[in-house]
This record gives C-alpha cells, structure tokens and sequence, in this order.
C-alpha cells in the first residue's frame, strides 16, 4: 500500500459533534425554520453549528476571534464544502444570533 497521497486532520471531539450535528439534522432544520433572505455563504444554520463547535471546543472566545479558531480546522468536513474561516465571521454570526 501507498499512502504517499494521505491527509491527516486533527478533529479531536469536534469530529463526534459534527457527526451528531448532521446526523440529527440541525443545519437543515435551523435553514428551513429560519430562511436567509439574501444570497449569503453562510447559512444560519452553518452559523449556529459553527458556534456550537466553537463553543464545545473548550474556548470561550469572543464572535470576532471565530476565524481564527477555525483556520486550522477542516471545516469542508465539519460544516459544509464552500465554507472557509473567513466567512465565519462576527457579522455573519451576530446576524444570526438576532
């Protein structure tokens, strides 16, 4: 075997609450009861699953320092695919949580 072409990431736990976030449905569930009403790249419910990853992370950071926190994490894998550090942040958040 040849494993020359393997990536290797670190989820920790964050894996299980991912799994668990998309096995129950949460992100669909959150977009359905609570719509964007504009073209955004993030939707609500990625939003709330980014903070609850965020927050179960064993961090107690503010919304501004979301992007950091997640620069060294596949969120493609824990989220959605089109999503980097950079749309998570406090803006995108804050909308959500009003």
């Amino acid at each position: 075997m040849n494993f020359d072409n393997v990536d290797v990431y670190d989820y920790g736990h964050l894996g299980l609450v991912a799994g668990f976030i998309k096995h129950v449905g949460l992100i669909d569930y959150i977009d359905h009861v609570i719509p964007k009403t504009k073209p955004c790249h993030v939707s609500h419910g990625q939003a709330v699953a980014a903070m609850l990853l965020n927050a179960l992370g064993f961090h107690s950071q503010a919304l501004y320092l979301v992007p950091e926190y997640f620069s060294d994490k596949p969120i493609d894998l824990l989220i959605s695919p089109g999503i980097y550090s950079e749309h998570l942040n406090d803006d995108v958040l804050g909308r959500t949580l009003d």
